[in-house]
């Protein structure tokens, strides 16, 4: 009598493995110096992550023309590690806990800037990932680091000291913020896309936007009290950073400015500027976690302009040159509900 053997492989695994014994892998990609494949090459298969990447902030770190004139010319030799990493592993690999040294810079595919080998590629020249899986390139066994802010830290250092003194049940991870979950197939070519299912990847446009998206109610903004004495109406504006857990603006380098613009919409419609309030890390200004901080403003009017009109309150990042706005918060405050009349 023949004894009847139950396979518990799945029958994907299987096709996926004789594949690889058949000759279809590329460990070409996991090259590193002068034989180090592009990114369009990881895009081929991870597609959906090549196109959130391509026109991401990492994707541009080096190229951004910002960049270039801060740098005279990229002759700044100690930016060009973390603009253009060799990889995260190299000299040594972040232990996961404290140690965080610069990434040597490379040499090739200098205009990907952050690409995808600076943060996948491990010093034996394997690639590597939060996603168990087989594949036709090598693959390291190194998983957790991927789920740790101090991935992020090796080059936002500053940002990540901020966010490990913020206590443990108020803060998320980097990843949780600026890399969404999105649960899809983690190759989406063909044949390889047939031997796997949909997991929880992450987003790789690594926005400000997504960040903000990701914590509940992160900047409070309400209205102190509001005086109208004579020709003279003053104020204040009450700014508290609830839930983002590191300081507004936040990073080691480059121009960093928030600023909060105040403005009036008076019963016509006619609208009007009355404040614009700047906030700097050099300057010891930031909004950090748990902070409020208090803008004081005053503009020409009396009871009757105020009467019905609404104040206007707008945070954001801005680049020097103005060219580039990120809306952190807005929000309009009916303007007599805070009224104080002074009587003579």
């Amino acid at each position: 009598m023949f004894k009847t053997y139950k396979f518990t492989m799945p029958v994907q695994t299987l096709f996926l493995l004789a594949l690889l014994a058949a000759g279809c892998s590329y460990p070409e990609l996991a090259e590193r110096g002068e034989n180090a494949p592009g990114s369009h090459r990881c895009g081929e298969c991870h597609i959906a992550i090549y196109e959130e990447w391509k026109d991401s902030p990492h994707a541009k770190s080096f190229s951004n023309p910002a960049f270039k004139e801060v740098t005279y010319d990229y002759r700044f030799e100690f930016c060009l590690g973390c603009h253009a990493p060799d990889s995260i592993y190299t000299p040594p690999a972040a232990d996961g806990q404290t140690s965080l040294i610069i990434p040597a810079p490379r040499q090739t595919n200098l205009d990907e800037g952050v690409n995808c080998n600076g943060c996948h590629l491990t010093a034996d020249c394997k690639l590597a990932g939060p996603l168990k899986a087989a594949a036709p390139h090598p693959v390291a066994n190194v998983h957790s680091l991927y789920k740790k802010s101090v991935l992020c830290g090796t080059c936002h250092q500053g940002t990540y000291r901020e966010w490990l003194a913020v206590s443990d049940r108020d803060r998320k991870s980097c990843q949780d913020c600026h890399m969404p979950s999105s649960e899809r197939k983690l190759i989406q070519d063909a044949p390889w896309s047939w031997f796997y299912k949909n997991k929880p990847t992450r987003k790789h446009s690594f926005s400000s936007e997504d960040g903000l998206n990701a914590v509940k109610a992160p900047i409070e903004i309400t209205l102190g009290e509001l005086r109208a004495a004579g020709s003279e109406v003053t104020g204040v504006i009450e700014l508290e950073n609830l839930s983002i857990p590191h300081s507004i603006p936040t990073g080691d380098y480059g121009y960093k400015e928030a600023v909060l613009i105040i403005e009036i919409t008076y019963r016509s419609g006619r609208r009007q500027l009355i404040k614009e309030e700047s906030f700097f890390t050099e300057m010891d200004t930031a909004l950090e976690h748990g902070q409020k901080k208090y803008v004081k403003f005053s503009f020409p009017g009396n009871l009757k302009d105020v009467m019905g009109s609404h104040l206007e309150t707008t945070l954001l990042r801005r680049t020097f040159d103005g060219s580039t706005k990120i809306i952190l918060t807005q929000q309009s405050m009916p303007a007599n509900l805070s009224l104080r009349v002074d009587i003579p």
